[in-house]
This record gives C-alpha cells, structure tokens and sequence, in this order.
C-alpha cells in the first residue's frame, strides 16, 4: 500500500504532500530539510563528506518516521486500530526511538504530547 497513494485517492486530489499532512495531524513532519535541499546540501563544496551524508541521513529517517506516524493514525481513521493498540504503538515507538538523533527532541516531545491528549 502507498500511503500517498491512498491519501489522495490515487491522484485525484493533488497538492497533497506528507509535510502538509503531518501539519494537519500534529506529526512533526519536515522541522529541518525538506526533499527540495537535498541535491544543494548534496553539492554543498563547504560541507564534508561526513556532514552531507549525517544531514541527508537524517532528513530521509525523519521522512520514514513521519511516515510510519502518519501510516498509524490512518490506520485509526479507517478502524484498523483502536485508541489503546495506537496508544501501544506509540508508547513502543517511544521507547525505541533513538536519543542522540538531530530531530530527536522534536520527535520526542511530539510522541509524548500525542500519547497524553490522545483522544
């Protein structure tokens, strides 16, 4: 299944894109780079090798952790889940996530402001 694909009916709705989807649904979305920078970041002749790839990693993991995110919540709206199996979700999600990452603090507070007010 492509999330997108299903968000938008399969096209018909255009000018959907995940970070105005996220914006709507209190999921991070994009808080650093967008898909847009990436080939000028890529390119960039002031930044090293190690920066380009650790700024290019980062921006695809918090693409795929929007993504998973969003993929529950829908899961929720169609009745695929029920508020305590996201609720779970979310709390092992919480637990694993990784400490030491650049958008981990926005992630953070985002999951564990979701988990208290959920409703």
């Amino acid at each position: 299944m492509d999330l997108m694909d299903s968000l938008s009916h399969h096209g018909v709705v255009r000018g959907l894109n995940l970070n105005g989807i996220c914006s709507m649904t209190n999921i991070p979305g994009k808080f650093d780079v967008s898909g847009d920078l990436v080939h000028a970041i890529y390119y960039n002749p002031h930044l090293s090798q190690k920066e380009k790839k650790d700024t290019i990693d980062s921006y695809c993991q918090s693409d795929v952790l929007n993504t998973y995110w969003l993929f529950l919540k829908y899961e929720v709206l169609k009745g695929a889940l029920n508020k305590e199996q996201y609720l779970g979700l979310l709390s092992d999600f919480l637990e694993k996530f990784p400490k030491e990452k650049s958008y981990s603090s926005v992630f953070i507070n985002a999951l564990e402001k979701e988990i208290r007010e959920f409703v």
